[in-house]
């Protein structure tokens, strides 16, 4: 039995209270390329919106188009919503990757100031096809490597800018950093730092329920298959809190351990799922096949009654299944344009796969 989210230690809730200021290069240690430059923010959604008003201000308020995956977690556009970025959203193809051909010709009438490629749910992308694509197109290449616990090879070489987000790999409450091929990209972030109170009290109450209640909160909670969260403002806290620094710390000299982890916990999972009979193939082939630590353990089942039944199933176990992403209204009010977006939406199935088992 897992939760849904990665849960600290009771020695690293004390020490995000208590433990010294890492410096910031030290922070960045395992993400630092040798002649990049790292900035840390607390989530990836302000980095989208902090580089878009960046590009703006140096094409003298010029709205950039900012292209973007149709299948893309529309909450994580929140940010970059309320810049004057135009969202450009581009096909994928029944790999989930970019389908190159109509990106190409999308271009002919659309320009591309800034090209999001992402590595969805940990397996990377061809940023080497990605980047032909900006360099014909004069556009920024932006790597999303979120789901992405740290740099792989062939990653953070290519892009401009690279980001990764720890927070959601590991149980720190926030943290995400910016890799910049040219320093200045992207600015650091000012204001506010999100509070971490709820989210140690949270984890803290976590930590101390039995898993028998864990599955039946599981089964209480979840919401219908087909239903996506309400779309919400991101409160204005850009800056990764301290509490975030300390745990992270904390957690780098364990970065190898956490990614073999996962993949173990992605094959026990496979095979609890295996043995109930249910109808549903993992979408990045069989075990050890991998060869990188998934983010999530995904599942796709051959109709979308199928993934729904399934789901339900999954539900009724006590797992924490869940569903993946809340598409973008632009895309869903298209579906002859992004197909496959709305395929994957329908049929795939996420279980979340962390360095130990409940």
């Amino acid at each position: 039995m897992t939760t849904h989210v990665a849960l600290p230690r009771w020695t690293d809730l004390i020490a995000a209270a208590l433990k010294p200021l890492p410096d910031e290069d030290a922070l960045s240690e395992p993400w630092r390329i040798q002649g990049r430059t790292t900035v840390w923010y607390s989530r990836g959604a302000w980095v989208l919106a902090a580089v878009a008003e960046q590009i703006a201000q140096a094409n003298d308020g010029a709205p950039p188009h900012f292209w973007i995956p149709d299948y893309f977690c529309n909450q994580s556009t929140a940010a970059l919503r309320e810049t004057s970025a135009k969202l450009i959203f581009y096909p994928v193809d029944e790999n989930l990757s970019p389908d190159w051909p109509r990106c190409d010709a999308l271009a002919d009438e659309i320009r591309s100031d800034v090209f999001l490629a992402v590595h969805f749910f940990g397996r990377p992308a061809d940023m080497a096809r990605a980047r032909v694509f900006c360099d014909a197109n004069d556009a920024l290449l932006f790597e999303d490597a979120a789901h992405v616990l740290r740099p792989l090879a062939g990653m953070a070489t290519e892009a401009d800018i690279s980001l990764f987000c720890p927070h959601k790999s590991l149980p720190i409450p926030d943290g995400a950093v910016l890799i910049e091929r040219h320093a200045g990209t992207c600015p650091a972030p000012s204001g506010r730092a999100p509070g971490v109170g709820g989210w140690m009290a949270k984890r803290a109450l976590q930590k101390l329920t039995p898993a028998g209640l864990l599955r039946s909160r599981n089964r209480r909670q979840a919401p219908p298959y087909t239903a996506d969260p309400e779309f919400l403002r991101l409160p204005a806290t850009p800056m990764m809190s301290a509490s975030a620094q300390r745990i992270l710390m904390r957690a780098q000299p364990h970065l190898a351990q956490v990614d073999a982890a996962r993949r173990r916990h992605a094959g026990v999972l496979r095979k609890t799922i295996d043995k109930m009979g249910l109808a549903l193939t993992p979408v990045f082939g069989t075990e050890g096949e991998e060869g990188f630590a998934p983010y999530r353990l995904v599942l796709k089942a051959q109709s979308p009654t199928a993934a729904n039944d399934a789901y339900g199933a999954l539900v009724e176990a006590g797992f924490p299944v869940g569903t993946w992403p809340d598409l973008p209204p632009e895309v869903t009010s298209n579906p002859t344009a992004h197909e496959w977006a709305l395929h994957f939406r329908q049929h795939l199935i996420f279980l979340p796969v962390f360095s130990g088992v409940i």
